[in-house]
């Protein structure tokens, strides 16, 4: 947390903290974005500064856009292909353009969006 005199305690991620032990202060409208793409990695070398839309377009692609619509068969194939120890929701996922996250609750029917 950052606290200056005379301003509102503010909490910050532990990210952001690494980076700014290691660069110094974060500027202003600039973001840490996480080149392993593993949000509590607080690594100097795995950090980068970039904007909100720098942030988007790496999502983007690198496949982990949370919109990514499946249709429903493909939605059943993943629930057909799923084989515990046989194959990995990561290797689902990727077979997929999805997260193995997302895979894993597609075929636990965990979280329901649009299947």
């Amino acid at each position: 947390m950052t606290n200056t005199p005379g301003s509102e305690t503010k909490t910050i991620g532990a990210h952001q903290v690494g980076f700014e032990l290691q660069n110094g202060p974060i500027p202003k409208g600039m973001k840490v974005l996480h080149s392993c793409d593993n949000p509590p990695c607080v690594r100097g070398k795995h950090l980068f500064l970039g904007t909100q839309k720098d942030n988007a377009a790496d999502r983007d692609a690198k496949g982990r856009n949370g919109s990514t619509k499946l249709s429903r068969s493909s939605i059943l194939k993943i629930r057909a292909m799923y084989e515990p120890g046989q194959i990995s929701f990561r290797k689902l996922g990727k077979a997929f353009g999805i997260s193995a996250s997302h895979a894993f609750r597609i075929v636990h029917r965990l979280k329901r969006r649009t299947y």
